[in-house]
């Protein structure tokens, strides 16, 4: 048989060749079409991308956290809107979002143990004794860690490559839950201070050295630097000198929170000076930040990017265009240690199915995904803005949410701020290292009370 080029003229096919081909290929086409549709289905489902009108009606409640969940609802928060746009995929599936103040996840009783700095109490008084369990709770991940170990919630088949960036994972590798917030730490600066003495604009390229000599000059001309000692600046201090807090298991300390690395980052966390207050006011010791920020009294400042209304990068900015922002510097080894929430399915789910649905749902869109957890980390303790956020400046906070590690000493979150409280509510060790004892000595105590913790939530899991 003769084999005809593509460009001869169709008068130079035999008809029933041209018949045949045509009848041939359209087999092709359609069998094609069958299997990439087969494909495409298969997909879809595993991301919950496709709209299935014939499903059986269902429901999901989520529970987030948020101090303003209740009083602005879902048209003020990203990430609650995300999820309600799950629902279209799904008619059928009615979406309940549940709000909560925080996850301390104990009862009025154990009011007095309440600590920003150690564990919650066991985490099962969340669930004791529930007859209304949420599909899909908000968490911390040292709290999605001691409730896996409780069989409290699922693991999810969440393992893919292409999203692991996005996913909280257990010691041995389990995926635990989808991120939801993630408050890095960055740098609060006086612009018209750093103009005015010639020095360069902070950078997170920054080693310990230029970070420490731009303080010193700062000093030097009678302005104040605010980097206080806290589990959060303890953590990011020892990565700068090369060291960790934790052993990779998170839970043993000694060896490392005690270790020459974590030593020499509190002694130069120590020189910068940042002091508690002496002012008193109602028997509370206030915070410096944001207030003396604002005011202009504050030329650098090391903080989280969100704590509460108004100590936000956002807020602070449009109060007063004096003081940029700029990621944590870094240098070869630091780390930014973020305060990280994330969304996890409990083991007494009755819709787990749908659950893991939206769960991947809301991980199709990575880019997407980041910008609503950006948003909603802003906004879940605000008020509505008003002025549009600066994109400028987000596009910043992302880029220190991407380079971004879960704290190790996040504990859980708090409705109130936290740097409000970061040296009121600091554990003794480190008050103590405040008030001139030895810090080798307040740093090993501090490792062996936070393995005394965990140690007594192994004994209360047995």
């Amino acid at each position: 048989m003769e084999i005809k080029n593509s460009n001869d003229p169709p008068d130079r096919v035999h008809p029933r060749v041209g018949l045949l081909r045509i009848t041939v290929l359209g087999m092709l086409v359609s069998m094609l079409v069958l299997l990439s549709g087969c494909r495409m289905a298969a997909s879809d489902r595993e991301a919950g991308g496709y709209v299935d009108e014939n499903a059986a009606d269902e429901s999901l409640t989520v529970q987030l956290v948020a101090a303003n969940g209740a009083m602005y609802g879902i048209e003020h928060h990203r990430m609650a809107q995300r999820i309600q746009g799950f629902r279209q995929l799904f008619p059928n599936t009615d979406i309940t979002i549940r709000w909560v103040q925080d996850y301390n996840i104990m009862d009025a009783s154990h009011q007095s143990k309440r600590t920003s700095w150690i564990r919650s109490d066991t985490p099962t008084d969340l669930f004791t004794a529930a007859k209304d369990v949420p599909d899909i709770v908000e968490l911390v991940p040292n709290q999605m860690k001691e409730l896996y170990r409780l069989d409290r919630i699922e693991a999810l088949n969440l393992n893919r490559t292409a999203v692991k960036d996005d996913v909280i994972a257990s010691n041995d590798g389990y995926v635990l839950g989808v991120k939801s917030k993630i408050n890095p730490m960055i740098v609060y600066y006086n612009k018209l201070v750093f103009q005015g003495l010639g020095l360069e604009t902070p950078s997170e390229e920054w080693d310990l050295d230029k970070l420490n000599d731009t303080i010193v000059r700062l000093k030097a001309a009678g302005e104040t630097v605010y980097i206080p000692l806290n589990p959060y600046t303890l953590e990011w201090a020892a990565s700068l000198k090369g060291g960790r807090i934790a052993a990779a298991d998170g839970i043993t300390y000694s060896g490392y929170l005690d270790s020459d690395e974590t030593v020499q980052g509190v002694e130069w966390l120590a020189s910068v000076g940042t002091k508690y207050r002496e002012k008193i006011v109602a028997n509370i010791i206030p915070p410096a930040m944001p207030f003396d920020l604002l005011d202009g009294e504050i030329a650098l400042a090391v903080d989280y990017a969100v704590v509460s209304d108004p100590n936000n990068y956002e807020e602070i900015s449009q109060r007063d265009d004096r003081f940029g922002i700029v990621g944590l510097p870094l240098g070869t080894t630091g780390i930014n240690p973020a305060q990280v929430s994330g969304l996890s399915i409990p083991s007494q789910s009755k819709h787990k199915e749908m659950a893991m649905k939206l769960l991947n749902f809301l991980l199709q869109d990575t880019d997407a995904l980041y910008s609503d957890i950006a948003d909603y980390t802003l906004q879940a303790n605000m008020k509505p803005f008003s002025v549009p956020v600066s994109q400028e400046r987000k596009a910043l906070i992302l880029r220190a949410m991407k380079r971004s590690v879960p704290a190790i000493l996040y504990m859980h979150e708090e409705a109130f701020p936290m740097t409000y409280f970061s040296q009121w509510h600091s554990p003794k060790p480190l008050a103590d290292i405040h008030n001139g004892q030895p810090i080798r000595e307040a740093l090993h105590r501090y490792a062996m009370e936070l393995e005394g913790e965990w140690k007594a939530v192994g004994a209360e899991t047995k």
